[in-house]
């Protein structure tokens, strides 16, 4: 597929801010949750998820920033753009 540059930001900055929307709207329902049920976490398993969390957020969202810089750069390459800078 040839998509621009321009393109190609937009539609990851898009699927990103999905992500986020995502995220915290199940963020929000799982608190409403708890505290609907009267469930008192541990400490230690709020800490877990938070870092849990974390982890996933920041591969999805590399993924989704990163993820066609080559694609990106193959277009470049082929239009003769030169080297594909970010």
């Amino acid at each position: 597929m040839n998509h621009s540059p321009k393109r190609v930001g937009f539609l990851q900055a898009l699927a990103l801010a999905a992500y986020i929307g995502f995220f915290a709207t199940n963020v929000f329902r799982v608190q409403e949750w708890i505290q609907a049920h009267g469930i008192a976490p541990h400490p230690i398993a709020g800490i877990m998820f938070f870092l849990l969390a974390f982890v996933i957020s920041a591969l999805i969202s590399a993924s989704v920033s990163r993820g066609s810089f080559w694609e990106y750069r193959a277009w470049s390459d082929k239009n003769g753009r030169g080297v594909a800078y970010y």
